[in-house]
């Protein structure tokens, strides 16, 4: 999902040097909305993995059911509110009236899209309680090279399409957030997966919904206060000049990987933690906490390192 932000940035390059702030600023600001949807869907992942530990396949399908169900309604919400808001929000940002109107419809459309990765993030975050990783490491194959295709086709008018320029490159961002929803969704039919969802006796647990709201807020919050410090540094770049607003975006897409291993750890604990608390085995947790972040910070910390050496080159 950072490559999208990525591509995105790297082809409107393309189209001149006033599209990459424009790009970079809506990115920005569309991710700092929606990192509190992709860190509070971790209490999806916690409560599964908890029910799986304590072999209660029925809440595990009155989990799954409860949050896919509120994915897709909230979801709707959160899209038309950041629609009809994105314009103010990115005049907050800049006082350029070229970048307030690119990155402004930039945004508009990336939040048209976010229904898509609501669910994604939603599903992706019950296959990880599950333990099947792998499916939402798929999902985001797809999406990042659904994104990059139509990329390709929407920002520069390829096979007979007209040329969108930016706005094709927030398109294609959503258009690969849909497509990737459907992939994952399709993982949800295999046989040991569907059977918790056949287990489920309700669809809406309005409990379970509370526990979800009560676990994801705090992690919600601290995703967007993290995406807002980089968010104000972007706006301060642009104080200074189109040029430095441009730099700094293109900085900030690189950065964003060296976050990976840090996430990709953070779903590794998250799953054998709650797994293991709800098997009653406190000593797996403790033991897989702490060697999940020690693995993150040598490899974080090799990034850094690469970053430092190679950074000028």
């Amino acid at each position: 999902h950072t490559m999208v932000q990525i591509a995105d940035t790297m082809m409107v390059g393309k189209l001149g040097a006033g599209a990459i702030p424009a790009t970079g600023l809506g990115g920005i600001a569309f991710f700092t909305v929606l990192s509190f949807i992709l860190n509070s869907s971790a209490s999806v992942q916690i409560l599964t993995a908890r029910r799986i530990g304590e072999k209660n396949f029925t809440g595990v399908g009155r989990v799954a059911l409860s949050a896919i169900g509120f994915s897709l309604y909230g979801g709707l919400a959160f899209s038309l509110i950041g629609y009809f808001t994105a314009d103010p929000f990115i005049r907050l940002l800049s006082d350029d009236p070229e970048i307030i109107q690119s990155a402004g419809s930039y945004l508009a459309i990336r939040f048209l899209g976010s229904v898509f990765f609501f669910a994604l993030f939603v599903i992706r975050a019950f296959l990880n309680g599950l333990g099947l990783t792998y499916i939402g490491m798929i999902s985001a194959f797809v999406v990042t090279f659904t994104n990059i295709f139509l990329n390709w086709v929407l920002i520069y008018g390829n096979l007979g399409f007209k040329a969108y320029g930016i706005d094709g490159a927030a398109i294609a961002s959503s258009l690969s957030g849909l497509v990737g929803m459907m992939v994952i969704s399709l993982f949800l039919l295999k046989k040991d997966v569907l059977k918790y969802l056949k287990s489920a006796d309700t669809f809406f647990d309005w409990e379970i919904l509370k526990e979800i709201f009560y676990l994801g807020f705090p992690p919600g919050v601290d995703g967007v206060l993290t995406n807002l410090a980089f968010l104000i540094f972007t706006k301060f770049s642009g104080m200074i000049s189109t040029t430095v607003l441009a730099a700094s975006s293109i900085v900030f897409s690189v950065i964003t990987i060296s976050f990976m291993p840090g996430f990709a750890f953070g779903v590794a604990a998250t799953t054998l933690v709650g797994q293991a608390l709800g098997a009653g085995k406190i000593r797996l947790a403790y033991e897989g906490t702490f060697r999940s972040a020690s693995y993150s910070a040598r490899i974080m910390g090799l990034v850094g390192i690469v970053f430092m050496i190679f950074g000028n080159e």
